[in-house]
């Protein structure tokens, strides 16, 4: 290989420091979670170099195998693999070959998806035809696509509109604050872990954002803290999104400011031991200093949550009991608490760095979030509820 690149102009020394490059272990964060999306160095330059490297014949499966690995992102695969392997169980079932897809597979397992009261079946279908594509390298007829919007919409028909996102009233987390605690980061403490979900609810950040991130990607200026996504879920291209809050308290610091939050929080965190050894301590660290699971987060997440007074579960018409918050909660609950005060949607999908009308999901709930204080802010004569306007008050002509 060295013969092959030195044609090139590489020097022997040069190839060897690329070589060893690539057998560099991957950072401490990735190998925690393996659903973190990848992020390189931060500026790195093309290298036309490590290019050729990955062309030659050792090299060239590796290669390729990385390519296809990061088509989607790591926390969106389980989701693809899931749906096609129900594709392929309901086939079964059928008693039809799942692939290549024929419209004897699609009416089939759209019809199993009609009775089962699927509402996602154009996602499994998606993912479906992904895969013919993508693994199997053989092409979709436009019929069979026609056929895939004829069924899709007979699934759907009468299910009625999709249900809101799941938000919690994110002031009911004040109540759970103590300015005073100085000690070392302990996810267990509900004084800790609600500061941490104070800053996530301001930046409507996701529970995978929150595990990709580290400590020195939070840090304050002056009357300003600073936030660097560095594995901002929906960017393919690993660009670090950046955003910034400023500190709104004058002569009383208000327990929900994003800025005093982000200051106990960083003080916290450079209390613990594994901190002071490595700059990359997670934002949200374990109680050995690792990242948290998916599982883990939500499951503290629901115990502070519980701790602050809010519902954690919700009776469906069968009796069934479910769960109301998941990896998203912060997220909705940012959205919400921002648009119930009035932010512009505009503002609020810049903030949370949404590309599309999604964003309406999430917001289109806030006042269901102050719905039921009503009663107590009108008996306390907090007339903050929407007046009359002028257009709408008559009053006798002279």
């Amino acid at each position: 290989m060295s013969a092959d690149l030195g044609t090139y102009g590489i020097s022997d020394s040069e190839i060897a420091r690329l070589l060893a490059s690539l057998q560099q272990e991957r950072t401490p964060l990735e190998t925690r979670r393996g659903d973190l999306p990848v992020v390189q160095e931060f500026g790195r330059r093309a290298s036309f170099t490590l290019a050729l490297v990955a062309a030659q014949p050792n090299n060239r499966k590796r290669a390729l195998d990385e390519l296809d690995r990061d088509i989607l992102a790591r926390s969106t695969q389980p989701s693809q693999e899931s749906r096609v392997r129900t594709y392929r169980a309901l086939c079964a079932a059928w008693q039809v070959e799942p692939f290549p897809i024929s419209i004897e597979s699609i009416r089939s397992f759209a019809a199993s998806m009609k009775a089962g009261f699927y509402r996602s079946a154009a996602l499994y279908f998606q993912a479906v035809v992904n895969f013919q594509l993508r693994f199997l390298r053989e092409p979709v007829h436009p019929l069979l696509r026609s056929t895939i919007r004829d069924v899709t919409r007979s699934v759907k028909r009468g299910l009625g509109p999709a249900k809101l996102k799941e938000g919690f009233d994110v002031f009911a987390l004040a109540n759970l604050i103590d300015p005073d605690d100085s000690d070392p980061f302990d996810a267990l403490n509900v004084h800790h872990f609600a500061d941490l979900l104070i800053i996530g609810c301001w930046f409507m950040l996701r529970e995978i954002e929150v595990a990709g991130a580290v400590s020195q990607h939070l840090t304050l200026h002056g009357t300003e803290v600073q936030l660097t996504l560095p594995v901002h879920k929906t960017a393919a291209d690993g660009n670090m999104a950046i955003r910034t809050l400023r500190c709104p308290c004058k002569a009383i610091i208000h327990k929900l400011c994003p800025w005093h939050a982000a200051e106990r929080h960083l003080i916290r965190l450079a209390g613990r031991v594994d901190s002071r050894a490595s700059r990359l301590t997670p934002l949200a660290p374990s109680e050995h200093g690792q990242v948290l699971t998916k599982f883990r987060f939500i499951e503290l997440l629901r115990n502070i949550l519980g701790a602050a007074g809010v519902q954690l579960t919700h009776i469906s018409d069968e009796g069934m009991v479910f769960q109301k918050f998941g990896g998203h909660a912060m997220r909705v609950s940012g959205a919400m608490m921002l648009a119930g005060a009035g932010v512009p949607v505009s503002m609020v999908q810049m903030l949370g760095r949404w590309s599309s009308c999604a964003v309406e999901r999430y917001v289109q709930a806030a006042p269901i979030v102050a719905v039921p204080s009503i009663p107590s802010d009108v008996l306390r004569g907090e007339h903050h509820l929407a007046q009359p306007s002028a257009a709408m008050v008559t009053t006798d002509q002279p």
